[in-house]
């Protein structure tokens, strides 16, 4: 997440999609032999449709299922999120990839000071939590 749009689009350029690259990678998403292997039938489906539409193609749905973009951008599509799964809360990511622990801690501030103070004002029909502070594990 980023203030200007075009570094929140170089962002996701080189990390949210360098990542989704790399789970392509790792799971072999792209391997068509997983349709043989019983469980596994759906990654083979999977890997055909990859075949057919590129490994690009692929990748950039993987990266768009991510949330990113601007302050204002990240609020609304986690607010039209909210609204179409009735969700009660969200777990963010903040780093991906080889992204610098200052650019993930810079992304972690800027959502904390300026996303999730309009998410809590959010009317999600129940209360989390119970105003119990949360604390991380990794600061």
């Amino acid at each position: 997440m980023h203030e200007n749009e075009a570094v929140a689009r170089e962002m996701f350029e080189k990390y949210i999609r360098g990542y989704a690259r790399s789970a392509l990678d790792h799971y072999e998403f792209h391997h068509e032999g997983l349709a043989d292997i019983p469980g596994y039938e759906y990654y083979g489906k999977l890997a055909a449709n990859i075949r057919k539409h590129g490994i690009d193609s692929f990748v950039n749905f993987l990266a768009e299922l991510q949330v990113w973009g601007t302050p204002e951008q990240v609020f609304n599509k986690l607010a039209e999120y909210q609204r179409r799964a009735d969700a009660g809360a969200v777990i963010g990511v903040f780093s991906y990839g080889d992204m610098p622990h200052e650019l993930a801690q810079r992304n972690i501030t800027l959502f904390a000071e300026v996303v999730l103070p309009r998410l809590k004002a959010l009317d999600v029909g129940c209360d989390i939590g119970n105003h119990v502070p949360l604390t991380i594990a990794a600061a």
